[in-house]
């Protein structure tokens, strides 16, 4: 009989718990700040785009958003017009507040 396949993939997702860091959406900050003036407002395919999110998977990428949007580092936007969401950047400082 064969062992059973582990469902676990080889890359773990970044976690979502409050508390918790982030590695993929810690890299996915520094790289908009070092990238990008604070206010830049990023769409989805800008972030992708990054060479950050393993894959490009939107899971990932979703994940670390809203990581980043729980820090208060992000903060959402709706784009009415186009439709679709993005997401600005938010200093360190400017979060703490």
């Amino acid at each position: 009989m064969a062992a059973p396949r582990s469902s676990a993939s080889a890359t773990p997702a970044p976690s979502s718990r409050p508390g918790q860091k982030d590695i993929v959406g810690d890299a996915l900050y520094n790289w908009c700040r070092e990238n990008h003036d604070f206010g830049h407002v990023f769409n989805q395919t800008e972030l992708l785009s990054a060479g950050i999110i393993p894959n490009q998977d939107l899971t990932v990428l979703l994940t670390a958003a809203t990581y980043l949007v729980n820090k208060r580092l992000f903060k959402l936007h709706d784009f009415k017009a186009g439709g679709g969401i993005g997401w600005e950047l938010v200093s360190q400082e400017r979060a703490a507040k």
